[in-house]
């Protein structure tokens, strides 16, 4: 598969997952509005897939791994899709076949499954044991089988026989036949049950047999280990297992046994984790460890860590959130929410904050909340949750309040409202003057003169634009000073005052190719060329609007086709 970028979706199957897979690997503007927009999936996932690529030569190869979560045993002892699962599956394999363009999807099922829409649209392969020259390669890695180690070559027999050639299953004997902890017998008699079951449960059998050979003591770790769904430091550990008499001296041996994993990360710290396979036979300590696994994580990978990944924060979260640790959870949010909205992570943003809000109320989290459902379309939901953030915002938190205000009258001006949002803006520009937020008061002075330019004030407008324009200047806000020149330049060519609007715009041009902003400059450019065009300049016109038409259609932007449609206009008349 090379060429082609992986995504793993593990187990479970839902739409959101899928659209945060696709979202995370996504660096083209266009492609993450299509994923944030209202299409049905199956015309959303097409057009992503068409048109949203980071580029023309980029191909997925999305695997759902660990597919069985998804499905169901029918009462004729069929496996089937669970029926949430049916429309998310056609709607991707059908996008992958609508866009005519080579992505793969690849499904990894323990259990063969049937749906009278896939049988034309997947191919199964059964995934043979190993054998001949390949087995035995296998069995050259592993030093319980290549005879370094010395083990009772009887033995070794058995376990290759009960493997059967299964690569998993070899790996985890091999671990077995070198603990010393457990007796030839012991392992024999493991083998034994092992041998009369089907394939498929034969590592259950193992797990099982395993379990009942450790002590209690080790049982009950590896239970309350259970609450983390990450791999977790010794100190994590420590914090919930302390009422365990030298749970320390469990480690080792179980980690030996493959009844716990450890991972070694950057920087050599070493991490462990219960594997699943073992869930369903241990004892789970209870709901009470959510709350202190939470803090314990809080403390280790948030208040101590100068760093953390997101699958970090997020663990966090989930426990907070199942342990009604309402600030953990809020401020984790936090840390979340307002950087997924900045990446156009719309609906991953509705999700955990709705999540969050079922345990705490914050003005942040609504704030953040309403910001993503604007995106969204969401226009009712965001009005109120915008307007709850305002009357949940302490009085002394005055520039979260100005921007929340700041935020209500965007909305209030979207929808016509012009008044209100005028009134709301002078609002937020008081208070942003009394407190000294600079950049906030130019924004909002930009949005105002915004609004008075589509009444038709004219003069109004420039003088708030030139305000704005004037703080953005002193605070070195070079790409606000670009978009302000851009903007005043659009309504001196309004008011065919065409030299001045020319000069405003090539300083805005300027301002653009210095900081690297190419879809700000392809959209001056097309004014440019407009003007030119309007001027009888026609050889000029074509200068501006040929390496904007090359921008645009780089970016797969709607607007490359108006700009092609007027150079070729332009051309076909000069």
């Amino acid at each position: 598969m090379l060429g082609y970028d992986r995504l793993v979706i593990y187990r479970g199957l839902d739409a959101d997952k899928l659209r945060k897979v696709l979202a995370e690997q996504c660096t083209s503007e266009q492609g993450l509005e299509i994923l944030n927009g209202n299409l049905p999936l199956m015309q959303q996932l097409t057009k992503f897939f068409q048109s949203g690529l980071n580029s023309k030569e980029q191909r997925f190869a999305l695997v759902l791994d660990d597919f069985e979560a998804n499905l169901e045993l029918r009462g004729d002892g069929v496996w089937v899709l669970q029926p949430q699962v049916v429309d998310v599956l056609l709607a991707l394999l059908k996008a992958v076949q609508n866009c005519r363009l080579p992505h793969k999807v690849i499904i990894t099922s323990r259990y063969d499954f049937v749906l009278s829409e896939l049988n034309q649209r997947l191919h199964r392969e059964n995934l043979a044991a190993l054998r001949d020259a390949d087995l035995t390669k296998k069995y050259s890695r592993l030093n319980a089988f290549n005879g370094v180690l010395g083990i009772d070559a009887e033995l070794q027999e058995h376990a290759k026989t009960v493997a059967d050639g299964n690569p998993r299953l070899l790996e985890w004997l091999n671990q077995i036949l070198q603990d010393s902890t457990l007796q030839v017998q012991g392992v024999e008699a493991i083998l034994q049950k092992m041998q009369g079951e089907e394939e498929r449960f034969r590592e259950n059998i193992l797990a099982e047999e395993l379990l009942k050979l450790q002590k209690p003591g080790l049982r009950k770790m590896l239970g309350k280990l259970l609450v983390y769904e990450l791999p977790v430091p010794k100190a994590a550990i420590s914090a919930i297992c302390g009422d365990i008499s030298g749970w320390e001296g469990y480690l080792k041996p179980s980690v030996s046994l493959g009844l716990l994993e450890e991972v070694t990360v950057n920087g050599g710290e070493v991490l462990y984790r219960v594997p699943r396979i073992l869930e369903p036979l241990l004892k789970f300590a209870g709901e009470e460890l959510y709350p202190q696994a939470a803090r314990v994580l809080y403390r280790l990978w948030w208040e101590e860590a100068e760093t953390s990944t997101e699958a970090q924060r997020l663990e966090i979260h989930r426990l907070a959130l199942l342990g009604k640790e309402k600030e953990i959870a809020a401020k984790i949010n936090q840390a979340l929410a307002p950087a997924w909205n900045k990446k156009s992570r719309y609906r991953e943003v509705v999700n955990i904050c709705r999540s969050t809000l079922d345990v705490a109320e914050d003005y942040r989290i609504f704030h953040s909340l309403a910001s993503a459902e604007d995106e969204l379309g969401d226009i009712e939901d965001c009005l109120q949750h915008y307007q709850k953030a305002l009357d949940l915002c302490p009085s002394e938190e005055e520039k979260e309040k100005a921007s929340i205000i700041h935020n209500l009258a965007t909305v209030h001006a979207q929808q016509g409202e012009v008044q209100q949002a005028i009134a709301l803006y002078n609002q937020s520009l008081d208070i942003e003057k009394r407190i000294g937020n600079v950049q906030g008061e130019a924004a909002t002075l930009h949005s105002l003169a915004g609004i008075y330019a589509q009444q038709g004030e004219v003069q109004q407008a420039i003088a708030l634009y030139n305000q704005s324009l004037d703080i953005k200047k002193r605070i070195g806000d070079v790409q606000g000073e670009a978009a302000t020149l851009h903007q005043l330049a659009g309504i001196y060519a309004q008011q065919g005052e065409v030299e001045q609007a020319i000069n405003l715009f090539q300083q805005s041009l300027a301002i653009k190719e210095r900081i690297g902003n190419v879809h700000g400059k392809a959209m001056t450019l097309w004014w440019l060329g407009h003007l030119a065009e309007q001027q009888g300049e026609y050889a000029q016109a074509i200068s501006y609007l040929q390496p904007a038409l090359e921008i645009l259609q780089k970016l797969k932007s709607p607007n490359a086709e108006q700009v092609r449609a007027m150079l070729e206009r332009i051309q076909n008349n000069s």
